[in-house]
């Protein structure tokens, strides 16, 4: 949008970003990111490109898939270390020409036209007019709450948990997914190159979380 001639503020409440568990691994189907711009940045600096994803029910080999020849679009799967591509595309903002303001705070918003952010940062609060709004304040989310937007979900039926994993020796071009039907579970392995991957279980919401370093072990 910055790049394009109009205003934008960027808020960004962390001043630096930290590793949580959230995604990080991009299917060769999701085209749009193409039309968003961020492909080439993503694919020059923090991407990791995944080629193939090799599919097992329990330790049996069942698909070794080449995703570049077997989808629409041609493209391999993308995986990165989540905090670096923030810092990319944050930056990216930035040389677009959009404001970036980070430690800042939303701590009220007003609907109307303009829509009024009202922010704190450094101890002082500020209030701010914008004709468009935009907010990825994740699933607790703040904007939410103020313009009374309704919630809907699902009730949970699945809990996934996940760890950030160095030194492994897990083949880099490849994405590997575990299926164990009978027990409801599932574990993926999305490696980041050099060495370090995310990997994620899953199974159904009767079993106990998995939460913390405690955990790791079970």
């Amino acid at each position: 949008m910055a790049a394009n001639g109009a205003r934008v503020l960027v808020l960004e409440r962390d001043r630096s970003f930290k590793d949580r568990v959230r995604g990080q691994f991009l299917t060769s189907w999701g085209w749009p990111r193409r039309h968003l711009g961020i492909y080439d940045l993503l694919i020059g600096s923090v991407a990791h490109q995944v080629g193939w994803a090799d599919f097992y029910a329990g330790t049996t080999l069942t698909m070794h898939r080449d995703v570049i020849a077997t989808t629409p679009h041609q493209l391999p799967c993308l995986a990165f270390y989540h905090p670096a591509m923030q810092e990319l595309l944050l930056g990216a903002a930035a040389e677009a020409g959009a404001r970036v303001r980070r430690g800042a705070a939303v701590h009220d918003v007003q609907p109307g036209a303009p829509a009024i952010v009202v922010l704190g940062e450094n101890g002082r609060t500020e209030e701010v007019r914008a004709r468009l709004l935009v907010g990825a304040d994740r699933r607790s989310s703040q904007i939410r709450a103020c313009t009374g937007f309704e919630v809907r979900r699902d009730p949970d039926g699945n809990l996934i948990a996940g760890v950030l994993m160095d030194d492994i020796r897990a083949p880099e071009a490849i994405a590997q997914l575990v299926v164990h039907s009978e027990l409801g579970q599932q574990a993926v392995i999305f490696p980041q190159g050099e060495g370090r991957a995310r990997t994620y279980f899953c199974c159904h919401n009767t079993h106990p979380r998995h939460n913390g370093a405690d955990d790791r072990p079970r």
